[in-house]
């Protein structure tokens, strides 16, 4: 991460005012990756004919073009899937579209471990980039965000989990570059050093009571975003708001997308017993969307990762129908299926040339030639089960000599 987080403490119910300007030695890390900020407005375009932003990195309300002091929402906290490894972040902010600085609170869930880790956090970039609140979220929770601009460039952060029962009042010297040149209430995929992450699947998060400036959404000038995948797809909507300031962004694009997702087949695959498997499955997305894997009908003890690679043990002979699934983050899917087979008998040991080892299940024929038991074996005759070696098998086959 770079920086250090610092953290204020305050009573849930009259809450003091602290004040910082840099992080505190006791900081407490962020559960992310290697994060630089969280958020300036990325790659933003206006849809042709419509109100609506497009944004790479944001889904929600935004209002620039002129100069704010105080914006202010509530949202529940929604439960997250982690179906990417990426980071989703809730936040009230101003600043982060239109000038170099950002000042923000809220909440955020990290899947980059593979299961969704959430934390509350506050910012005022590039002053102080990504400081935790040492304080417990969990989904469901109800929060509630204002943060306001001060004389003297401070900003006021006040952040609530009502059902945990806390509440974070901080004051903060603001960043050099502060303008208050938007104000926001935003659904993120954070960005790390190397880009946007990919988006975990969050459902439906509810912003309510949202207002800029004491005022409603509309009468600020505030835009709905919804969020894009590289291809333009769109992977996280905002609905309109109402006059309450009440609106939800969710995960994908509430509406069919028309993507079209194709799995390739990695064709009939044929494995010894007791081999390792390992084999990557890929596919593509006609909007440029991330896919996530999915399969049934694997042979026992194995299983394929979210980004398509089947792995473990195949210790479980047998003939099995396998299906591999991709979704990409708009709901598309495609499909392909193969047939994998299982043999019957260990690999052939080292020195048998690649032999296949002898199966019980297979039929030979005059002139095959197989591996078993260390030595090899030449088919002198047809013969289904006849084992090499065994009593009567004399006229089937022939020993040619040990690997």
């Amino acid at each position: 991460m770079g920086a250090a987080i610092g953290t204020a403490q305050a009573a849930p119910a009259a809450a003091a005012e602290h004040v910082v300007s840099h992080p505190r030695t006791d900081a407490v890390t962020v559960p992310a990756q290697i994060v630089s900020h969280f958020s300036h407005l990325l790659n933003a375009r206006r849809q042709a004919l419509a109100a609506t932003q497009t944004s790479t990195n944001w889904s929600g309300y935004a209002a620039t073009g002129s100069t704010y002091t105080t914006v202010t929402s509530s949202w529940t906290e929604p439960s997250v899937s982690c179906t990417a490894d990426g980071i989703v972040a809730f936040w009230i902010g101003l600043d982060g579209w239109g000038s170099t600085s950002v000042e923000q609170d809220g909440t955020g869930v990290d899947c980059s471990s593979g299961s969704p880790q959430a934390f509350a956090w506050w910012e005022t970039y590039p002053a102080n980039s990504i400081q935790e609140y040492n304080k417990p979220v969990a989904a469901g929770d109800r929060l509630t965000s204002t943060v306001t601009s001060e004389s003297g460039g401070r900003y006021d952060m006040v952040l609530t989990d009502s059902t945990e029962g806390w509440t974070e009042n901080n004051v903060v010297a603001g960043p050099s570059g502060a303008a208050n040149a938007s104000a926001e209430v935003i659904a993120e995929a954070v960005s790390s050093n190397s880009g946007v992450t990919p988006l975990p699947n969050f459902g439906t998060v509810q912003f309510t009571g949202s207002t800029i400036d004491s005022g409603s959404l509309q009468a600020s000038g505030a835009q709905p975003i919804d969020m894009t995948g590289s291809g333009g797809a769109v992977i996280a909507s905002t609905s309109t708001a109402d006059s309450s300031g009440d609106f939800n962004v969710s995960y994908g694009s509430g509406t069919s997308s028309g993507n079209t997702v194709t799995v390739n087949s990695p064709g009939s695959q044929s494995s010894a017993l007791g081999a390792q498997a390992d084999l990557q499955v890929s596919g593509t997305d006609s909007g440029g969307a991330a896919l996530t894997y999915s399969a049934t009908g694997l042979p026992p003890k194995t299983s394929i990762s979210s980004s398509g690679l089947i792995t473990g043990t195949l210790n479980t002979a047998g003939s099995y129908n396998v299906t591999v699934t991709a979704t990409d983050s708009t709901g598309a899917t495609g499909s392909a299926s193969f047939t994998w087979t299982v043999g019957g008998s260990t690999p052939p040991p080292p020195g048998c040339g690649g032999l296949s080892a002898w199966s019980a299940t297979s039929s030979y024929v005059p002139g095959d030639q197989v591996s078993y038991n260390g030595d090899k074996w030449n088919s002198t005759w047809y013969s289904t089960g006849a084992v090499p070696g065994a009593a009567g098998s004399w006229a089937v086959w022939q020993e040619v000599g040990a690997c």
